[in-house]
């Protein structure tokens, strides 16, 4: 036998001559998927755990205290706002009026 024979011999059977790439391959795909994987469900785990901090109680009351106190600063401004701008216009409907009197 000369050694071209030993050497098909020695070949599986249905791989090829030359294709000698097919382990590092899928070592890797391998690799690939393993790392797409981790990071994958490392990302949702930190999403899962960030949304579960949102809505504890404490985390939930905070959030409705600094809403509700928003609404009520807003209110007390828009209070203030139109109560000063009602002023303003009821001077100056009165001011020709004052004028025109004396």
């Amino acid at each position: 036998m000369d050694e071209r024979s030993v050497a098909q011999a020695a070949r599986p059977a249905g791989s090829r001559a030359g294709v000698e790439v097919v382990i590092p391959k899928r070592v890797f795909w391998l690799t690939v998927g393993y790392g797409a994987g981790l990071g994958s469900s490392y990302y949702a785990a930190r999403k899962v755990k960030a949304a579960a901090r949102r809505y504890t109680p404490e985390s939930l009351g905070g959030r409705v205290t600094e809403t509700v106190t928003g609404i009520s600063r807003d209110m007390k401004a828009a209070l203030t706002e139109g109560r000063s701008a009602m002023r303003e216009r009821e001077a100056e409907l009165r001011q020709p009026r004052a004028a025109g009197r004396r």
